[in-house]
């Protein structure tokens, strides 16, 4: 089966880098899991964030300390029907891993294809701490 994002994901990432959002696009039609781009996973103003960060869940307030998603440089891209709360974490964690092998290949691909400047790479919240505190997700950076 060939996964794509639900009219709701797609509204949710309008305004984030189309070199994100091709790569997302790409691993997903790859997956074997569906995904879904969750609430506030977008862009997101700066209340927004800020409103987030009050409840412990980022470390950027908005305002001091700004987000890749307020630049639109990240994307949040969970697997359809999970969340944090799962009581199936042993699936939460093999879907999720496996979609970030997926959006590893992709941009690995389009970066090898000239789609996707040198100097930019993708980092997963996944890979971050010991424990991978973030792995919902994904941002472009610069060199």
């Amino acid at each position: 089966m060939m996964y794509r994002w639900s009219e709701r994901s797609q509204r949710r990432m309008q305004g984030v880098d189309p070199l994100l959002t091709r790569c997302a696009t790409n691993a997903l039609a790859q997956s074997r899991y569906d995904m879904t781009i969750p609430w506030m996973g977008g862009v997101r103003t700066p209340e927004q964030q800020q409103e987030i960060y009050d409840r412990g869940a980022s470390k950027a307030d908005g305002t001091n300390h700004l987000s890749y998603h307020q630049s639109g440089k990240a994307l949040d891209i969970e697997p359809v029907g999970y969340n944090n709360t799962s009581p199936d974490k042993a699936y939460l964690a093999k879907a999720r891993n496996h979609f970030a092998q997926q959006m590893f290949n992709e941009f690995s691909r389009m970066k090898a294809n000239g789609m996707i400047p040198e100097h930019i790479n993708l980092h997963w919240g996944g890979l971050w701490g010991s424990t991978g505190w973030d792995p919902q997700h994904w941002e472009l950076r610069e060199q």
